[in-house]
């Protein structure tokens, strides 16, 4: 009995040991799946939200042609779509203020147009008024000297018509 149970509780030893070595292996298995599940983990939410740096970079340094492309629906995708979002609308903006600022550019390019227009026109205007205002002044003049040879003619007249008059007499 006493050889039975010293054979029984080296069986039982070596089985322990065996168990032991099992748990061992087990649990630095398990510690290993951890760590591999916890390392990809962070790497698969450390590289959607380093994307999302780099797109948020991208669009604060000016340049709205970023890719965003959404792998994942958790937060970093809703952060993804949201930065989607702003770079679309903030396109679209853009758009809209260069396509203002042509039709200002246009709207003035008219209006220098038309004020160089109505410049030259207005020069003309006032080229004709003074050789009008020439005119009048000749006009002027010319009344006046055919009203002086009116009067020198009634003078005249009324002379000779006196001097007739003598010479009737």
């Amino acid at each position: 009995q006493l050889t039975n149970a010293r054979a029984r509780a080296e069986n039982s030893r070596a089985d322990m040991q065996t168990l032991f070595w099992v748990m061992g292996f087990g649990v630095i298995a398990v510690f290993a799946l951890c760590i591999t599940t916890a390392y990809t983990l962070i790497r698969g939410i450390t590289s959607n939200i380093n994307h999302a740096v780099q797109v948020a970079e991208r669009v604060a340094s000016g340049d709205l042609t970023a890719d965003i492309t959404v792998r994942t629906e958790d937060e970093t995708g809703r952060l993804l779509n949201a930065l989607h979002a702003m770079n679309t609308s903030l396109v679209q903006i853009v758009r809209q203020i260069r396509d203002s600022s042509e039709s200002i550019v246009m709207g003035s390019s008219e209006i220098s147009i038309g004020n160089n227009d109505l410049s030259q026109r207005t020069e003309e205007q006032a080229s004709n008024l003074q050789q009008t205002a020439a005119s009048m002044e000749q006009l002027a003049s010319t009344v006046r000297q055919n009203s002086d040879n009116a009067n020198q003619a009634t003078h005249l007249s009324s002379r000779a018509s006196h001097t007739a008059s003598e010479g009737g007499e």
